[in-house]
């Protein structure tokens, strides 16, 4: 039986950070296959075709499960979700590091990925009802940090594949994530349980309905998605360009990509505090993406020296980082009820994840499709159309992140009128 009690212990910065270290664990399952390929394709005998799926498929998952795993999110119970997302990942580790071939390999990560899908999207769940009171901004841009955390560690740990086998790293993986699994069930107290309307019985088809044709969750899906393309669009080939530029060879290209990724985790902390402050959100992701678009595009258009492009790439990475944390902090406010009672911000994660995944599987296509033909100036061009695509969500974004404030001022105080001169971001969900 799921304990049930949130006070003391259970809640606040603590319960936070284990949350966050959920995140990272399942992060490190993401870059692992890409830090370890080489050995993967040396060892199975791979051809490129089998090793891209095999790096591939937990954006292929995502891109088609986040939104029905984040209907199973509300109905099963975040905790749960998220010690059963960490125990599959650890299953799926321990049978990749014993796969005789590759299909056995393919089918591990397949379990991996539903399990890394399953946690990412019920973290913030969790952390929404767990987070110190009035704090919910600053706890979600602590959540923002899990991919660049998990992404830098994994890539500065790229050296050490020369003492041990790409088997021995997932085996590793596979007793962290069942040891972290123990970890949460220990120290996260379960959700309350969702009070239902008398006589309505909650649909999993009209909750699914309802957080589709919903727009604002569809928004933040879509911003998102753009957000991944960009970034993966960069980073999915930045050590490749670094061996270039930099001379590097793999064994520091993949650290100082790693330390590069990791200048993101200042941006995602800056924001949490500017949510905090005056700074209205949409306004936020404006300028995360307009620095985004100004160093994107000369990275990739003009052929700089190897300093000046390395300081593009972390100005990227750091003003970028502001992005997600906008999105997962408006997700708790732009979740839509369900049929019976309660609000679908486990569906609306799962649906902004899904945007992710999109991003993933679009944007480094894209941008090597472009590079092969065209060369790597081309890829700029790509670049400049995702941030006015942007641009352009980000206006909608702010004249419904407005009109959902003007409505819970109006529920809690009936007899007010108007907007306050207040910005929406203000209010934590």
């Amino acid at each position: 039986m799921d304990r049930v009690e949130q006070g003391g212990a259970h809640r606040g910065w603590g319960a936070v950070a284990v949350i966050v270290g959920a995140g990272v664990v399942s992060a490190i399952q993401v870059g692992k296959a890409t830090a370890a390929m080489d050995e993967i394709r040396a060892d199975l005998m791979l051809d490129i075709g089998t090793a891209s799926m095999i790096l591939s498929v937990f954006a292929l998952i995502g891109a088609l499960g986040g939104a029905a795993i984040g209907m199973a999110v509300d109905r099963i119970g975040d905790r749960r979700m998220a010690i059963a997302g960490l125990v599959l990942q650890a299953l799926g580790a321990a049978i990749g590091g014993l796969a005789p071939e590759e299909s056995v390999l393919l089918a591990a990560r397949v379990l991996e990925g539903l399990g890394f899908l399953a946690v990412v999207v019920a973290a913030p769940a969790m952390i929404a009802r767990l987070a110190p009171p009035g704090r919910l901004n600053g706890a979600m841009a602590l959540w923002a940090t899990f991919m660049p955390v998990g992404l830098a560690l994994i890539m500065a740990a790229t050296p050490l594949l020369s003492a041990i086998s790409w088997r021995d790293l997932w085996l590793g993986n596979a007793a962290l994530l069942g040891a972290y699994a123990v970890i949460v069930a220990a120290t996260i107290p379960s959700p309350p349980a969702v009070v239902q309307v008398p006589g309505i019985e909650r649909s999993i088809l009209a909750d699914l309905a309802a957080a589709l044709r919903t727009g604002p969750p569809l928004l933040l899906a879509v911003i998102f998605s753009i957000y991944a393309a960009l970034f993966f669009a960069v980073f999915g080939f930045l050590p490749s360009l670094l061996s270039e530029r930099l001379a590097l060879g793999p064994e520091l290209a993949g650290p100082v990509a790693g330390l590069t990724i990791a200048s993101g985790i200042v941006g995602n902390l800056a924001c949490g505090r500017m949510l905090r402050g005056t700074a209205p959100p949409a306004h936020i992701l404006i300028a995360g993406f307009a620095v985004m678009a100004v160093t994107g595009c000369l990275f990739f258009w003009m052929p700089l020296p190897a300093l000046p492009a390395l300081i593009l790439c972390i100005l990227f990475a750091l003003v970028g980082g502001v992005v997600p944390v906008v999105l997962f902090d408006a997700a708790p406010r732009f979740a839509p009820g369900g049929s019976g009672g309660g609000s679908l911000v486990g569906a609306t994660m799962g649906l902004i994840m899904q945007g992710n995944n999109i991003g993933l599987l679009v944007g480094p296509p894209l941008a090597g499709g472009l590079a092969t033909t065209f060369g790597w100036p081309s890829v700029a061009f790509l670049v400049a159309g995702l941030t006015g695509v942007a641009a352009l969500c980000v206006i909608v974004f702010a004249r419904l992140d407005r009109a959902v404030f003007a409505i819970r001022r109006s529920e809690s105080f009936p007899g007010s009128s108007g907007c306050p001169d207040r910005k929406p971001a203000s209010t934590d969900a």
